[in-house]
């Protein structure tokens, strides 16, 4: 739902665009974020913050299969009370193993959704900065869908790249908050 109101924005915004912008760019969002700096700081961060607790859960889900395995094999062989046992292990390991991996993926999603509104803040404040030195009125992201065609002339990616690095140079390469006015 959230991705249809932006893209009906920016299709309203793009059908409107001609009654009132004089000056118009389009950049692509995707390769800007791509072969940015910040993107890269955004896998680096991501890596060091939950990298080594997802190999963790890696390597203790492929413990818990081996002990089912060797519990599949030894079955026939155990008594009711020692299967039962065995049994109870694995599936109480199983369950500390699964809420691990759900507080995980809630720790992960809010990490993303912090380091996205900073990113979000960068881009924009990047797409202000480029506007207002070429002289735009209006800067549109191709990616987002809604621009059939732009001219090459009007192709602001290469700006943006090189002013989303800036930006990020800007802020010590560090994520600024995402809630923050930005600066101009």
């Amino acid at each position: 739902m959230k991705k249809f109101l932006i893209l009906a924005a920016v299709a309203m915004l793009a059908f409107a665009a001609p009654a009132f912008a004089t000056e118009v760019g389009v950049f692509n969002a995707s390769e800007v974020l791509g072969k940015s700096e910040v993107s890269k700081a955004y896998e680096r961060t991501m890596q060091s913050k939950f990298g080594g607790e997802r190999a963790s859960l890696e390597k203790e889900e492929k413990a818990l299969q081996a002990s089912y395995e060797s519990f599949q094999k030894q079955a026939a062989t155990l008594s009711q009370k020692a299967r039962e046992e065995k049994q109870m292990d694995i599936m109480r390991r199983g369950r500390s193993l699964e809420e691990k991996r759900r507080n995980l993926a809630v720790r992960v999603q809010r990490q993303m959704a912090e380091l996205n509104g900073s990113m979000g803040r960068i881009v924009l404040e990047a797409a202000s900065n480029v506007a207002h030195k070429r002289g735009l009125d209006l800067i549109l992201d191709a990616a987002a869908g809604g621009i059939g065609f732009a001219s090459p002339k009007t192709d602001v990616t290469s700006d943006m790249l090189s002013e989303v690095n800036g930006v990020w140079r800007k802020y010590g390469s560090k994520f600024p908050p995402a809630s923050s006015a930005s600066k101009k």
